[in-house]
């Protein structure tokens, strides 16, 4: 068993300090659906936006087990999550809890995406322009030739 795996519990995702459950595998690991396919250089990026989404996550889990007073606690803490009336279960959208998982797992994912993407994008350095000889004199030239 590797560190990173054992570092996390039983059925949590391979990344480590995830919140959601592992459930597609790799390699002998297993990732949630938020770290399925991402670089390992955006983990960090992709776990802290779960974290700071954290009733979304226990509500995930909660649904998945179909824990009722789980999912009665989540309901009452989503009314104050910043998309809590977006995400909140509606009969005419979801049909079940079944859709309405789906509903909130597709939200995290557009989280982590957009915070897997400020993380990896390439930070550009500043230049100025070049003083001097832009270009090999003679003598330096790979035929050695003078």
């Amino acid at each position: 068993m590797s560190e990173l795996q054992s570092a996390q519990p039983w059925g949590i995702c391979s990344a480590y300090g995830c919140p959601l459950a592992g459930s597609m595998g790799s390699g002998g690991q297993w990732w949630c659906f938020c770290h399925w396919e991402q670089p390992s250089t955006v983990n960090s990026a992709i776990t802290m936006t779960l974290r700071s989404h954290g009733v979304l996550c226990r509500l995930s889990l909660a649904l998945r087990g179909r824990d009722e007073d789980a999912i009665a606690l989540c309901r009452r803490e989503l009314k104050g999550h910043p998309r809590g009336d977006e995400l909140a279960f509606d009969r005419e959208k979801d049909r079940n809890a079944y859709g309405w998982l789906l509903r909130i797992e597709r939200a995290l994912i557009e989280m982590t995406g957009s915070a897997a993407k400020r993380e990896s994008s390439p930070v550009t350095v500043g230049t100025k322009p070049v003083i001097g000889p832009t270009h090999a004199m003679q003598h330096y030239t790979e035929r050695g030739e003078q």
